[in-house]
């Protein structure tokens, strides 16, 4: 019996492993929150959130798997990788390897050193690269406003104008308190289509920006890469109300201190 649980879990540590591996690529992939569910970004299939979801799920049920399979099935045999016989510590040059192994990931992680962080370095030009205009709620989490309050606070409209141009769209609205993201799961649509719809916009294509991947970049650099004046990039950012520039500082430095998207920054700085 014992031996049937022990195969049973190694087919669980193995299907789980490789949902782990297709929901963190998933993960990977997708843009911040507040974009992903605006634009209604989908991998696969799936939104974000249900990403999140597979793979909370999938990590906790790999986790109990592995502490079955290490301090269940196979402790004994995991304490003799460290002992001899006799006595002193076994496999000591596997062992140093992967502690040095370890460290160095955690201190390339910690201290931002490739190529250890190339890998986080990718996925957040990844993210940036959805940051445009065309994707950003006008307000944060937008899509969590009652059509009442959005018609209010976002269009500053009358409801019953924003009903009428839901409805001439083919939109039904069950009433006030019905939320932006409930409206657009009913018709199986983006948030961000119902304030195009209300706003009687036509184009509805998600654009992906030709400035993605300077967010890692420091100021000095991008304006080279842009063959931009440094004068000049520092005055249009001053009209834009950024003020105090390093360049030494990374663009994403300069954009989360203002509380804008690296893209945004560097839009600026090409003069859109």
């Amino acid at each position: 019996m014992k031996q049937r649980f022990k195969i049973l879990t190694s087919f669980v540590l193995a299907w789980t492993f490789l949902a782990i591996i297709i929901s963190g690529l998933g993960l990977y992939l997708s843009p911040k929150g507040r974009i992903a569910n605006w634009i209604q970004w989908h991998f696969w299939g799936f939104t974000k959130t249900e990403w999140e979801q597979l793979h909370t799920v999938f990590v906790t049920v790999f986790l109990i798997a592995v502490i079955l399979h290490l301090f269940y099935f196979n402790w004994k045999p995991f304490l003799a990788y460290f002992k001899k016989k006799k006595s002193g510590i076994h496999h000591r040059f596997e062992l140093l390897t992967s502690i040095i192994f370890f460290i160095i990931l955690l201190g390339g992680t910690l201290w931002e050193i490739p190529p250890v962080f190339s890998i986080n370095t990718l996925g957040e030009n990844i993210r940036e690269s959805y940051e445009v205009p065309k994707n950003e709620a006008p307000i944060p989490h937008a899509e969590e406003l009652t059509i009442s309050d959005f018609s209010d606070k976002v269009l500053s409209l009358p409801y019953n104008e924003v009903i009428e141009r839901l409805e001439n769209n083919g939109y039904t609205v069950s009433g006030p308190d019905q939320t932006i993201a409930e409206i657009a799961e009913l018709h199986d649509v983006a948030p961000s289509l119902i304030l195009s719809v209300t706003k009687g916009e036509q184009d509805q294509k998600v654009e992906i920006p030709s400035y993605s991947g300077y967010g890692r970049k420091t100021f000095n650099q991008v304006c080279s890469e842009l063959e931009l004046p440094v004068d000049l990039a520092i005055k249009r950012l001053n009209q834009a109300g950024i003020l105090d520039i390093n360049g030494d500082e990374t663009i994403k430095i300069i954009a989360d201190r203002y509380n804008q998207s690296p893209t945004e920054i560097v839009n600026i700085l090409a003069g859109e």
